[in-house]
């Protein structure tokens, strides 16, 4: 995103971290390079003598499961009649930020899926 701007909403919606560095108020932003840059400072001292991979943190699940879990859950409450006064894209940014917040790890969206594919073939018989 721009410097005066950030990022647009859309994306940090969907990102599976947020970082915040404080500034003073004469110099609200920071360019990409100095923002990357404290970021590697601070990975690096938590690093300590083991690598860690980015993005992998604690089992946490990536973008495209995330995204498939919210396409299922949609579909579910579609199916059991559940927020149906609301549009599609408002039930989709309310799944993302949930999900964001509750930093799923890949055995609890394993449980999630599998509790939502049993409602899904629940009401397929009605």
């Amino acid at each position: 995103g721009s410097e005066k701007t950030g990022l647009p909403r859309k994306i940090l919606e969907r990102s599976n971290y947020l970082v915040t560095i404080p500034t003073v108020p004469s110099c609200p932003s920071m360019n990409l390079a100095q923002a990357a840059a404290i970021c590697c400072y601070e990975l690096s001292k938590l690093r300590g003598d083991t690598p860690s991979i980015v993005g992998k943190i604690d089992g946490q699940i990536g973008f495209r499961q995330r995204q498939e879990l919210i396409k299922q859950a949609v579909n579910m409450f579609y199916r059991v009649g559940y927020m149906n006064h609301l549009p599609t894209g408002q039930k989709t940014k309310l799944l993302w930020n949930l999900f964001n917040q509750w930093g799923l790890r890949h055995r609890h969206a394993a449980l999630i899926h599998g509790l939502i594919r049993q409602i899904n073939l629940r009401f397929s018989k009605y």
